[in-house]
């Protein structure tokens, strides 16, 4: 039989219709029932989100998790992109420690940065430290920032043996340059010329 009496909920002060049964079993024990109402929950991140009310108590309780699923623009502290996330991701990059680049999206040859903050696929450079750059995804500019292989850029440089001009792959001419030879010295002959000696 419908109780004259609705339960009331303890923790919200909700109430709900219930048998009389129903009333004496919850009253004893109130964990066996929830409050279905409709409530409106406003997280940290300020996006208002409609919730059952139990849901919503064990969330302020801390007794369950709460992740938004509102979308937001953050800037990536590793890189500086702009990048649309979940707010509950943005909530996560916010407290990423690392090493930032000085310029946005350009990642610097040699420097550890970190762990990733997010998976930027926005376009990066990646900076060698002779000045050749790279155009990655984000991403993997960091990933290979600090395991490049040697830099085959095509350079111009005197050659230290002989002392032509010639292109080699940039990791060549600055082993070259250290080599400390000097080129031959050339006389110049015309035909009929004997050579002094």
């Amino acid at each position: 039989k419908k109780s004259p009496i609705p339960y009331t909920f303890s923790t919200c002060g909700h109430s709900k219709s219930v048998t009389c049964a129903e009333l004496v079993l919850y009253n004893s024990d109130p964990a066996i029932v929830r409050c279905e109402e409709n409530d409106v929950f406003i997280p940290p991140c300020g996006h208002e989100r409609a919730l059952k009310c139990w849901k919503k108590t064990r969330i302020e309780e801390r007794k369950k998790s709460f992740n938004c699923n509102r979308e937001r623009l953050v800037k990536l502290p590793r890189c500086g992109h702009e990048q649309t996330v979940q707010c509950s991701t943005a909530d996560r990059i916010e407290k990423w420690v690392g090493v930032s680049c000085e310029e946005v999206g350009v990642v610097d040859e040699g420097v550890s940065y970190g762990l990733q903050d997010y998976p930027c696929n926005a376009k990066a450079s990646l900076r060698r430290k002779c000045g050749h750059c790279m155009l990655l995804p984000c991403r993997e500019a960091f990933a290979k920032s600090t395991s490049l292989e040697a830099c085959r850029e095509p350079v111009k440089i005197v050659h230290p043996s002989c002392g032509h001009g010639c292109k080699v792959a940039c990791h060549l001419a600055d082993h070259l340059r250290s080599q400390n030879i000097r080129p031959p010295v050339v006389t110049r002959l015309i035909e009929g010329d004997i050579p002094a000696k």
